[in-house]
């Protein structure tokens, strides 16, 4: 169950990049994903099934693990940003550390999901 889980999700982060960039059939696609802590089970299928989809699909997924540090997470994520990724999916290690990040994504015009956690503000 868990497993299934983790592959739904991946899957759907997978085709909402795929939506969004279906006209720009020949730009490398790529998506950044900051986890609060990679070495939970959970989030290491979420890892092995968007790798897995992503390879699928020709979509470059690069991970970055916080291990539950904020500083680190707004440092990969900030880095994701700087790098072009074309979307950018953050597992928030708390629910105001990654406001300043949304902003500066957007700036970029760079999608933000936001999994598993909420976010100070972020309406559903």
């Amino acid at each position: 169950m868990l497993w299934s889980k983790s592959i739904l999700f991946a899957s759907a982060a997978m085709l909402a990049l795929g939506a969004a960039t279906a006209h720009a059939e020949n730009m490398p696609k790529r998506i950044g994903y900051v986890t609060n802590y990679a070495t939970h089970e959970w989030y290491q299928n979420v890892i092995k099934g968007m790798k897995a989809h992503g390879k699928e699909l020709g979509i470059e997924v690069e991970v970055q693990d916080a291990n539950l540090d904020i500083a680190k997470q707004v440092a990969a994520a900030e880095d994701f940003i700087a790098k072009g990724v074309d979307v950018l999916i953050i597992t928030p290690v708390n629910e105001e550390g990654v406001v300043p990040l949304l902003r500066q994504a957007k700036a970029a015009n760079v999608p933000v999901v936001l999994e598993g956690n909420p976010v100070k503000g972020m309406t559903t």
